[in-house]
């Protein structure tokens, strides 16, 4: 005859409350928060128009300068003027494409 010894049932043991996590301004902060990039609203031929007009009122000064990041400025103030929030980058890849 084969004797099993007694096995006695532990309680469980007890973990600490665990404290509820709170995202602080500090936290944010510390780190990038990463949001998805949102689509850019689709350009309307008249908005197309007027880029072109734009950039060709300009076309002159895109030749002599180096960099052409202030006259893409210039170009979206315009475009802003007109009713078209486009920054100067959209302009520039609008552009391109």
């Amino acid at each position: 005859m084969e004797v099993v010894p007694n096995d006695v049932a532990q309680p469980p043991l007890a973990l600490p409350p665990q404290q509820p996590l709170l995202l602080s301004d500090a936290n944010l902060e510390d780190h990038d928060v990463k949001t998805p990039k949102k689509r850019a609203e689709t350009w309307v031929q008249e908005e197309i128009r007027s880029l072109i007009s734009y950039r060709k009122e300009l076309g002159g000064l895109f030749n002599t300068s180096k960099s052409n990041k202030h006259l893409w400025e210039q170009i979206s103030l315009k475009m802003k003027e007109r009713g078209y929030d486009r920054s100067p980058t959209m302009c520039t890849d609008k552009w391109r494409n």
